[in-house]
């Protein structure tokens, strides 16, 4: 086969394999565009033309249609907000958008989990709230780790008094909830508490999704060791990733060791994504210089931020 017959096979099986991960994926528009924003565009200032946006998301098979309703849904919800330009919309990062993603970007590109000072966060949901805000302050716990310990009391272990404040000044919420840090006592059986922990968090479920993650892109590791990828396909496997890890990763609590499951597979997970992501990380920054028209966060600011992400040799299981 000649050199240029060999690159031709190397695309085609690493188009394949993207193609196999989009099929595999739950892609659905408003979650995809917020992976976009929060892996590709954060770094570069956190904002895009509205016709740069239809052409990442064209990559993943989602319709200019949707990507449409998914900015207008995105920016209804407080996420995103428009500028416009002429004839032109950009979309940027609302302050409170950017401080979520923030948040999130956090626990996704860290390197092992945050330590625990065994102190619980408890956050206990008042009866003079209204049902409307309850329901959106209990997605907004769920979807930052908190465990729902009863109808109205969730518990963390890991969060910051800081991060509660700003997730309740955030929903408006203050004057409806009470937040506690506590430690559980002397008497109670660490048995007792690894089984209330194991239903507040689904921590079965949780450890089936990151097995899952494990078998669906450990292959992806062993293609990208031995074929670089091309830009394209290195954008396409970041973004797939990314996706398919956050959704698990933001609904782990980063429980201390020994009240995980024994055959915690979340580590294992986590240095999983690491090695592709940095395997990953340049061609697909390459894609995005040549793809988007202009790039308004600096060059060296933006390397700041890709370098840090899951930096260091991170904690391997036994």
């Amino acid at each position: 086969m000649t050199a240029g017959g060999t690159k031709s096979a190397i695309s085609g099986k690493l188009d394949s394999l993207v193609d196999r991960l989009r099929d595999q994926i739950d892609l659905r528009a408003n979650a995809t565009i917020i992976t976009i924003f929060g892996d590709a565009l954060l770094p570069r200032g956190g904002n895009i033309w509205l016709g740069s946006l239809i052409g990442l998301a064209g990559s993943f098979g989602i319709s200019e249609r949707l990507v449409r309703t998914g900015v207008y849904r995105l920016a209804r919800e407080g996420w995103l907000e428009s500028r416009s330009q002429g004839r032109r919309a950009r979309y940027y990062l609302t302050e409170a958008g950017n401080e979520k993603f923030n948040e999130a970007q956090q626990r996704i590109y860290a390197t092992e989990p945050v330590a625990w000072d065994g102190t619980w966060r408890l956050i206990h949901l008042l009866a003079s709230m209204p049902a409307p805000e309850r329901q959106d302050i209990r997605a907004e716990m769920v979807w930052s780790g908190f465990g729902q310990i009863s109808p109205n009391l969730f518990a963390h272990p890991t969060r910051t008094a800081k991060d509660i404040e700003r997730l309740l000044e955030r929903n408006d919420a203050l004057d409806d909830t009470l937040t506690f840090e506590s430690e559980t006592a002397y008497f109670t059986d660490r048995k007792h508490i690894r089984n209330v922990a194991r239903e507040a968090w689904n921590l079965d479920d949780l450890n089936v999704e990151y097995t899952r993650f494990i078998n669906v892109f450990t292959p992806v590791l062993d293609s990208v060791l031995h074929t670089p990828p091309d830009p394209l396909n290195a954008f396409g496997l970041r973004i797939l990733m990314i996706h398919d890890y956050r959704r698990v990763l933001l609904k782990d609590p980063d429980l201390p060791e020994d009240l995980m499951p024994h055959d915690w597979k979340g580590i294992a997970a986590r240095n999983l994504c690491a090695a592709i992501y940095k395997q990953l990380v340049g061609p697909a920054e390459a894609y995005l210089d040549k793809t988007l028209d202009d790039t308004p966060h600096g060059k060296a600011a933006r390397e700041a931020i890709l370098s840090n992400r899951f930096a260091g040799p991170g904690k391997h299981t036994k």
